[in-house]
């Protein structure tokens, strides 16, 4: 099956990256935008084929894929529609602000035999894929424990845009920083297979002006049963954003801003591993995944049990919260 006609629902910023990246990749497809209506204009919207208001236009273009970029809300419920109708699905992290109709999608997904990714770049970064394999290759030894942080001001994340309009501000449109900072989440489960949440602890400072945490601190239990801490803010001036892992025989760490892992062996020299890319060029990887795995059965990378799991973490980390 070649993919001819892909529908983007929701044209916000992340809506315009993936259209830009789609109209440089596969010059001749068909793109449709589905908007609400109420969005800002870009420029680069001249890029798609035409403009409809609702999922169901688009589903009578016949359209073969969509990617949901809309706010966390709305995802499940546009989801559910267009998996109905047999939609190849890219859903934009978090899947959703709950997990109400999860298990619902998930049915239907397999019921359809359709190809469901979510946007967990990470997954294609190479420098945690690197980190991945060392953990793999057990090189510091057995785990004892690991620490994950990932702190930045929100109100440099958009520039051209007031910080308090956006999603990651909006309660209602499914913010904070557990679900918007849930890059972190995804890659603990991915690298060390999470149990269970011991505690959490989520914090607003009022220093922002907004209705969710700008703060979350998690200790979770991986099925291995050591510790791992997280910790997620978007209130700091200084962005971090670092993956550390304590083992019997030496650490590894993943520098994400930095894209590098170093590699501290209990005896002997660290060794570093550098690597080089732009932010588009992990969506670019992502998108030929997308298209690959409908165009030629490639197996997907990320799948919809990943992301109940990080909502799972997710909702129990809110019912720990003291």
């Amino acid at each position: 099956m070649t993919i001819k006609h892909i529908a983007i629902v929701g044209v916000g910023s992340i809506g315009v990256r993936h259209l830009k990246i789609l109209r440089d990749l596969r010059p001749e497809l068909e793109i449709t935008l589905v908007r609400s209506g109420f969005g800002k204009d870009f420029n680069e919207i001249d890029l798609a084929d035409r403009v409809v208001f609702s999922i169901e236009e688009a589903i009578a273009l016949n359209i073969q894929a969509a990617i949901i970029s809309s706010p966390a809300t709305k995802h499940i419920e546009q989801a559910l529609v267009l998996a109905n109708a047999g939609i190849h699905l890219l859903v934009e992290k978090p899947i959703s602000h709950n997990s109400k109709n999860l298990k619902e999608l998930q049915n239907l997904i397999i019921k359809k035999n359709i190809v469901f990714l979510i946007g967990y770049i990470f997954r294609y970064e190479p420098a945690a894929n690197k980190f991945s394999d060392l953990l793999q290759q057990e090189d510091i030894g057995r785990i004892l424990h690991a620490r994950i942080e990932s702190g930045s001001y929100l109100p440099d994340w958009r520039p051209n845009q007031n910080y308090l309009d956006t999603v990651s501000a909006n309660k209602e449109m499914g913010g904070g920083a557990l679900l918007e900072l849930s890059h972190e989440i995804d890659y603990a489960n991915w690298f060390f297979n999470i149990d269970s949440v011991f505690s959490a602890y989520l914090y607003n400072s009022g220093s922002l002006g907004i209705d969710v945490e700008e703060s979350a601190d998690l200790i979770v239990v991986s099925k291995q049963n050591f510790p791992v801490s997280i910790h997620l803010d978007f209130c700091r001036n200084t962005p971090f954003r670092k993956c550390r892992v304590y083992g019997t025989d030496g650490d590894i760490e993943w520098d994400a801003l930095n894209k590098k892992v170093i590699l501290y062996p209990k005896s002997g020299d660290s060794i570093e591993y550098s690597f080089e890319y732009e932010r588009d060029d992990l969506y670019q990887k992502q998108l030929i995944h997308f298209l690959d795995c409908i165009e030629n059965n490639t197996k997907p990378m990320t799948k919809i049990q990943d992301s109940i799991k990080v909502m799972e973490i997710i909702e129990d980390a809110k019912k720990e919260d003291k």
